[in-house]
């Protein structure tokens, strides 16, 4: 589930008396689980913005003035640690091969996992992924 109650946001900027104009005002928006939501739009109208909240890059990475209230699943954006946003929420680019940090599969997983700080990698068999999906048994 993800829920902008009333969100605004302005990125900081150079403008020395803080008048940034907002990338955003006054977004109200709830998506429930397991739903499909396309953004869509023009140029700079605010849809990387959006995304970078739900993943919590805003505000964590990127500063400036947010107001409203951001949740993803059961986290709060903007009290949450960045770790914390990124346990229930990430972000696919558009072209994959730019977000890999290795050749293969096994290292891409497990430098997930070691993002976790889990010393095991659960394995799972083709069999538990097709029972877990609602294959048949064959």
């Amino acid at each position: 589930m993800i829920t902008f109650d009333d969100v605004s946001f302005a990125y900081q900027g150079g403008i020395p008396d803080g008048s940034e104009p907002p990338a955003l005002r006054h977004i109200h928006f709830h998506a429930e689980r397991g739903e499909c939501i396309v953004l869509c739009g023009k140029s700079g109208c605010g849809k990387t913005t959006m995304l970078r909240m739900v993943n919590g890059l805003v505000p964590h990475f990127y500063q400036g003035r947010l107001e409203g209230d951001i949740t993803v699943g059961n986290v709060h954006v903007k009290e949450a640690s960045l770790p914390q946003v990124a346990a229930v929420a990430g972000s696919v680019f558009q072209n994959p091969r730019t977000q890999f940090f290795h050749l293969d599969t096994t290292g891409e997983m497990a430098f997930n996992m070691e993002n976790f700080r889990q010393k095991q990698i659960p394995f799972f068999s083709l069999h538990d992924l097709e029972e877990a999906r609602g294959f048949p048994q064959r």
